[in-house]
């Protein structure tokens, strides 16, 4: 691989029920949800590692990985949901407000592989 080791992070089931929320069919959870989902990436891109509602850091990233207070972290491990939601999701609220999520990650210049 050119010289560089692919690390494969551990992902907590916390992580990986995220988003949850949005598998709703009601239109009301999904926009609760939605508008958590909303808020935590706005907190990270702000620089904040933990999630709303008094989470620690860890409870996000699991034992085995190394947690630091960059919340780049969490932003890449959950970019792949993001993309497949805001392409896939059956729920078109969902798509929409993925997507812009990832615009607001591509305006605030995030870098996948850090600063």
């Amino acid at each position: 691989m050119n010289g560089q080791e692919r690390v494969i992070a551990y992902r907590s089931a916390d992580s990986f029920a995220f988003f949850y929320g949005i598998c709703s069919s009601d239109d009301d959870t999904r926009s609760l949800a939605l508008n958590g989902i909303c808020e935590v990436f706005n907190r990270w891109l702000d620089g904040y590692g933990s999630p709303p509602g008094g989470r620690s850091i860890d409870v996000m990233c699991g034992s085995e990985y190394t947690c630091s207070s960059d919340p780049r972290i969490f932003i890449r491990e959950q970019l792949p949901d993001l993309l497949r939601l805001s392409i896939d999701c059956p729920f078109s609220d969902v798509r929409e407000r993925c997507s812009e999520i990832l615009s607001d990650l591509q305006v605030s210049r995030f870098s996948v592989r850090g600063s």
